[in-house]
Parts: structure tokens; C-alpha cells; sequence
């Protein structure tokens, strides 16, 4: 299911390759990097307090911690759903089956839009924003609109509706998404 899903949700290399990266753990954390050489530190580049283990950089720093809860209340917002704050659910996919049918594919890419930003900002202290998230979430959008065409598939016209919503009532616009 997970490699299924990861593979197939869209043709862009850059998400493949996220979804890639997170299960075999292919980022390389300050723990790793100080096993391979003794003069780097193996503290955590965000807290610069605890050990930089994958696990605590991908979820448990407080700063970390900080931006996935930002993106929860946000994706549950957007979906009128109550989404739960699991590391399986958002740095691997687990649990998506677990989703009305309707919002798997907006969770899924929401979720890839907060890893990837995450990863842009990997080595830096600060975390990204909310606002970098949504940014990135609407290029997904249009990503996956044209993702579709390029399938020869329809859309439905429902699968970006919430977020479409959300962002008309957030920005007081009629439209960001552009499709």
C-alpha cells in the first residue's frame, strides 16, 4: 500500500523521490554525520539541545513538534475532519486507509507539501511557515490538475473543493487555485 500509493500519486520526481527518502530514512541527521566524522556535533540543528536522531528531527524536536501541529489544526481545518497528529500518518503514509475515500488524496498531498518544505529547510534552525505551506499546497494543485491531464483522466471536480473554500475564506478571494 505505502509504495503503491507513494509512486503513483503523481508524476512529479520531486514528490517520488520525498516519499522515497522517507521510508528508507535517507536524510542524513547530525547523529549520522557525527558517526562519520568526530569533529561535527550530533545535536539537533533545529533545538541544538537533543541528540539528532532521524526520529527527533523528523518529529520529536519542540520546534518540529511546533510545525506539525500548526499543519494539523490547518489540514483539519481544510477538511472539516478531525486528523490525528501520528508520526506513521505524516512522515510515512500509514494510516490513510483509515480516511473517508473523499480526502485521502487532498491528506496525501497536504501531507507531501509539509514534507517537502520540511526538507527544504533541513539544516536550517528556523521551521517553515504555514503560509509556505499553503503556497506550496496550491502548486500541487495545479501539479496535480495537470498531472491528471497528462494521464488522460478526469477530474472530479470535488477533490480540491474544501480546500478551495478554505482558501477563499482565509485570503477573501475567489480563487487561488487557478484551474
Amino acid at each position: 500500500f505505502l509504495w503503491k500509493n507513494s509512486m503513483k500519486i503523481s508524476a512529479a520526481m520531486n514528490i517520488k523521490e520525498n516519499c522515497i527518502k522517507m521510508i528508507y530514512r535517507w536524510y542524513l541527521t547530525p547523529k549520522k554525520l557525527s558517526r562519520m566524522n568526530s569533529n561535527t556535533s550530533d545535536k539537533c540543528w533545529k533545538c541544538q539541545i537533543h541528540e539528532g536522531s532521524f526520529y527527533h528531527q523528523w518529529w520529536t524536536c519542540e520546534k518540529t513538534k511546533k510545525f506539525w501541529q500548526e499543519i494539523v489544526r490547518e489540514i483539519s481545518k481544510i477538511l472539516k475532519t478531525n486528523i490525528p497528529l501520528v508520526p506513521e500518518l505524516f512522515l510515512v503514509g500509514l494510516g490513510m486507509e483509515n480516511f473517508d475515500k473523499s480526502i485521502r488524496k487532498p491528506l496525501w498531498y497536504m501531507i507531501l507539501a509539509a514534507r517537502l518544505l520540511f526538507a527544504q529547510s533541513w539544516k536550517l534552525d528556523s521551521i517553515t511557515t504555514v503560509r509556505d505551506w499553503i503556497i506550496k499546497l496550491v502548486n500541487f494543485v495545479q501539479m496535480d490538475t495537470l498531472t491528471m491531464k497528462l494521464r488522460g483522466e478526469e477530474t472530479d471536480g470535488q477533490t480540491w473543493t474544501l480546500l478551495e473554500e478554505y482558501l477563499e475564506k482565509k485570503f477573501n478571494c475567489k480563487t487561488l487555485l487557478g484551474y
